[in-house]
C-alpha cells in the first residue's frame, strides 16, 4: 500500500494536512520539532483504521479524508468522514463500504519511549482479542497489532531459525553478533491449555511441549516435519504467549555464543532491531502498514544504517511510516522519502529547495527542517557547535536579565559560510519576518577585513554590519558582528575567551593531563592542537554547571544582539537617523518583544497604565495589599496573575491565555485539568481563555496548570513591575 493523502479536521491532531501525491516509496520518514505533528499523524492513522476494522467508522471522533493505493491492482481508496456521514470511493467510484480494501494489518512497534499510542489505540484491540481466545478459535493475530518488548525472545528465536534456513540472512550473526546458539529452553503452563479452544495453535504448542530444552536444529526439524512456516511459528508463539493470566507459553530462554548469554545481554538498541526485523519478516505480509515511532531510539550510530537496510528489504509491498529525531537516520534515507512537518502541515518543497541550495552540503535534511521550523524571531548563526553550547548555557544563567530575548542558534561549521548563507537568505526572501545575525570570533584578521568590507555595509557608530544591499531591495534583516571586546583581552578571542581566565586555565590543565603518555607518535604541533581541542571540549562540558558570575562577559553579547534588534526595527520603520535610537518601546521590533533597556541596577517605576498587558486580560486598577502582579508568556501562553506574598496563594486572572495541550509527562493531570477548564475557560484554536479568576495554592501549581506541563513557578512567573523572575521575592523573604 501507499498512503497518498491524509487530512484531519481536529485541533487535537494539529488539523493535519499531509499531501503525499508523489509518494512512491515504501518507507516514509517524518521529521520535525516537538509539536510539529509527527505523533499526531501516527495516532490519527491508528484511530481511523481501528474504527474501520471494527466497522465503527461513524464513531471516529473527527472529520477526515484519507487516500491510499492498495493491492496488486493498485486500487485508489478514498475514505471521507464529514459529520456522521462516511463515504468510500474506489477508483473514483462510490462504494457502500471500504472493508474489502483495508490494509491486511496495522503493525505498530514499541519505541521504548512513549506508550500513548499503545494505550489509546492498540490496547483496546488487544483486550478484545485475548477475551475471545477462550471462547473462539483464534489462528490469526489482531488486525491492530502492537509488538512490544515482551516479544523479544519470540522474535529472536524466529530470526535464528530463519538464518539457519537461509545463510544469506546474516542479521543475527553480523548485527547481533550471535555466532552459535547453544540451547532453547521453553517454559509451558499445561494448566492453561484448557483456556484455549482446540486450534492449530494449541496443536503446535502440544508438539513443542515434548521436552523443555532443544537445540536449534532439533526445533527446526520439528517445524519442517509438520510443514509449518516461520510465519506460522511466529504467529503461534505470539497467540500462545499473549493472554497475561492464561498463557500456554510462559517463557523462552535462548543461550548463545557458548557464554550463557541471553536476550537481556543485548543492548536496548539491539533488542529494538530484533523487534523491527522480526515484525517485518513474520508479523504481517503484503499490503500491511507499519508504524514506527522513533525506531532508532537507543540504537548505536553504527547500526542506524541497518534500520534502513531492514526497512528497504520489505518496502516493495508494505508501507512503513517512521518518525525520527535522528539526523543520522535521516541521512541514511533518500530525500524523496523524508517529509518535514511543522504544526501539522508539510513544509513546502519550494522552501526546502531554497534552503538546500543555500546550505549546500553542510546541513542535512534534519538540520534544514529545524531551521525552517524555528519560531524564534532572532536567528543567530555561529561558526562552531561549541559556540552554540556556550551561548545557550550563558543565556540560561542570565535569562532573568533578558527574559524576552528570544533567539535560536544554528551552527554553520565554518566562518567562511556565514556571509554566503546570509546573502543567500537575503536574495531569496526566505523569511522576511525574522532577524538573522552572523556571529564571528573576534580575530585581528577579520577585524581588519571589516574595515574595508566588500560584502558588508558598515553601520555608522555601531559595532555591527549589514549584508550589502543590491539595487532592488532593502536589507533590514541580515547582519553580522564579532564577539564584543572584553576588557583586558587584546588577543584574538574565540567564545572560550569570554570566560574568566581561571575557567579556561582549569580546562587546559585537565586537557594536558588527559594526554600524558599518549603523545609519543605525534609532533609538537599535533600535540598542541589535540590539547587545545580537548580543552575547548572540556570547557563546553563544564560550562553547563557554571555559576552566574562565570558568564559576566556574555552580557555584552546579549546587549549587542538586543541593540541589533532595535536598530533593525528602526530600519523597518524608515525612521533611522544619525541619532542613537531612543530607549522606548517603539524601538523594539514587533517580532522581538523585550523589556525596555534600563541602566544596570535600576527599577522602572510602575506607571498607572498597562502597555504590556494584552487586551484580553482584564484586571482591576488597584491591587490588594501584599499582592504582586506577575505574568507568564510563551509562544502559546499569555497569562496574568496576582501573587499574595503573605499567603503564598496565586490567582490566575480572567482573560489569561492557557496552553491548549499538555505534554506527555503531565498526562496524569490532564483529565482533572480539562474537567476544570471546561467550567472556567473558553476553548479557542490555540488556547484556553479564562472566563473567570482561578485561585491556586502555589506558584508552581499555577504555572503547571497554565503551561500544561511540570514547571517551577518561581522561575516561570515574571514580576510585571520589573521583569524579574518571582524567585527574587522568595529569596528576599529568606534574607
Amino acid at each position: 500500500m501507499r498512503i497518498k493523502e491524509i487530512k484531519i479536521a481536529n485541533k487535537a491532531f494539529k488539523n493535519l494536512d499531509v499531501s503525499l501525491e508523489n509518494n512512491t516509496s515504501g518507507v516514509m520518514a517524518f521529521i520535525g520539532n516537538n509539536g510539529s505533528g509527527k505523533s499526531n499523524l501516527l495516532e490519527a492513522i491508528s484511530a481511523i483504521f481501528k474504527h474501520l476494522y471494527d466497522k465503527k467508522e461513524k464513531d471516529i471522533p473527527f472529520n477526515f479524508s484519507l487516500t491510499y493505493i492498495i493491492g496488486s491492482s493498485k486500487d485508489i481508496v478514498k475514505i471521507t468522514k464529514k459529520g456522521s456521514s462516511v463515504t468510500t470511493e474506489i477508483n473514483s467510484q462510490s462504494k457502500s463500504d471500504p472493508y474489502n480494501y483495508l490494509p491486511k494489518q496495522i503493525v505498530a512497534i514499541y519505541s521504548g519511549e512513549e506508550d500513548r499510542l499503545w494505550k489509546k489505540y492498540y490496547l483496546p484491540t488487544y483486550q478484545e482479542y485475548i477475551a475471545k481466545i477462550g471462547v473462539e478459535t483464534y489462528n490469526n493475530m489482531p488486525k491492530m497489532l502492537y509488538i512490544n518488548k515482551f516479544y523479544w525472545h519470540i522474535s529472536l528465536l524466529c530470526l535464528l531459525l530463519n538464518q539457519f534456513n537461509n545463510l544469506e540472512d546474516t542479521f543475527c550473526s553480523e548485527i547481533l553478533g550471535v555466532e552459535n546458539t547453544n540451547s532453547i529452553k521453553f517454559s509451558f503452563n499445561k494448566a492453561n491449555y484448557k483456556s484455549y479452544k482446540d486450534s492449530i495453535v494449541k496443536q503446535f504448542i502440544s508438539k513443542i511441549d515434548k521436552k523443555q530444552e532443544y537445540t536449534l536444529e532439533e526445533l527446526r526439524t520439528i517445524i519442517e516435519q509438520e510443514g509449518y512456516t516461520l510465519i506460522d511459528v511466529y504467529k503461534f508463539f505470539y497467540i500462545a504467549f499473549t493472554p497475561a493470566d492464561q498463557k500456554m507459553l510462559q517463557d523462552i530462554v535462548i543461550k548463545y555464543n557458548n557464554e550463557n548469554l541471553e536476550i537481556e545481554d543485548f543492548s536496548e538498541g539491539e533488542k529494538k532491531m530484533i523487534l523491527i526485523k522480526a515484525a517485518l519478516e513474520f508479523a504481517a505480509q503484503e499490503d500491511s502498514l507499519f508504524i514506527l515511532d522513533e525506531p532508532d531510539a537507543h540504537i548505536h550510530l553504527s547500526n542506524k544504517m541497518q534500520i534502513k537496510k531492514v526497512l528497504e528489504e520489505y518496502e516493495q509491498n508494505r508501507q512503513v511510516i517512521i518518525t525520527t529525531h535522528s539526523p543520522t537516520l535521516t541521512d541514511c534515507l533518500e530525500n524523496e522519502s523524508i517529509y518535514m512537518l511543522d504544526r501539522g502541515k508539510l513544509i513546502s518543497a519550494e522552501k526546502q529547495k531554497v534552503l538546500e541550495s543555500i546550505s549546500g552540503e553542510f546541513w542535512n535534511r534534519f538540520q534544514q527542517n529545524t531551521f525552517i521550523s524555528s519560531k524564534s524571531p532572532i536567528i543567530l548563526l555561529v561558526e562552531g557547535k561549541l559556540d552554540k553550547i556556550h551561548i545557550n548555557n550563558a543565556y540560561r544563567a542570565l535569562k532573568e536579565e533578558y527574559p524576552n530575548l528570544n533567539f535560536d542558534i544554528f551552527c554553520l561549521n565554518s566562518e567562511t559560510k556565514i556571509q554566503p548563507f546570509l546573502s543567500g537568505l537575503y536574495e531569496s526572501d526566505f523569511e522576511t519576518d525574522k532577524l538573522y545575525i552572523g556571529l564571528f570570533d573576534r580575530e585581528k584578521k577579520l577585524l581588519d577585513n571589516l574595515k574595508n568590507p566588500k560584502n558588508y555595509q558598515p553601520v555608522e557608530g555601531k559595532n555591527f554590519f549589514r549584508i550589502i544591499e543590491n539595487n532592488n531591495k532593502k536589507n533590514t534583516n541580515y547582519f553580522v558582528t564579532v564577539l564584543p571586546e572584553i576588557e583586558g583581552k587584546k588577543c584574538d578571542c574565540s567564545i572560550e575567551m569570554m570566560y574568566e581566565y581561571l575557567r579556561w586555565e582549569e580546562a587546559y590543565q585537565r586537557a594536558v593531563k588527559n594526554t600524558l603518555g599518549k603523545t609519543q607518535n605525534k609532533s609538537i604541533s599535533e600535540y598542541s592542537e589535540d590539547v587545545l581541542q580537548d580543552a575547548k571540549n572540556i570547557l563546553s562540558e563544564n560550562s553547563n554547571s557554571f555559576e552566574k558570575g562565570d558568564f559576566n562577559n556574555f552580557r555584552k553579547l546579549f546587549d549587542l544582539i538586543r541593540e541589533i534588534a532595535q536598530y533593525a526595527k528602526t530600519l523597518k520603520d524608515n525612521t533611522i537617523t544619525n541619532e542613537k535610537p531612543k530607549n522606548t518601546e517603539s524601538n523594539t521590533p514587533k517580532s522581538v518583544p523585550q523589556a525596555n533597556v534600563l541602566p544596570q541596577n535600576t527599577i522602572e517605576k510602575t506607571k498607572n497604565t498597562e502597555p504590556n498587558t494584552p487586551k484580553s486580560v482584564l484586571r482591576a486598577n488597584v491591587l490588594p495589599q501584599n499582592t504582586i502582579e506577575v505574568v507568564l508568556k510563551t509562544q502559546s501562553v499569555d497569562a496574568l496573575a496576582w501573587y499574595n506574598t503573605q499567603s503564598g496563594e496565586i490567582t490566575l486572572k480572567k482573560g489569561s491565555k492557557l496552553a491548549l495541550e499538555v505534554v506527555d509527562s503531565y498526562k496524569k493531570q490532564e483529565k482533572q485539568r480539562l474537567k476544570e477548564l471546561k467550567k472556567i475557560a473558553e476553548q479557542t484554536e490555540n488556547n484556553y481563555i479564562l472566563k473567570e479568576d482561578k485561585k491556586c495554592k502555589s506558584v508552581s501549581g499555577a504555572a503547571c496548570f497554565t503551561l500544561g506541563r511540570t514547571a517551577n513557578g518561581w522561575k516561570e512567573w515574571v514580576i510585571k513591575e520589573n521583569n524579574k523572575i518571582l524567585d527574587v521575592v522568595r529569596n528576599t523573604k529568606k534574607d
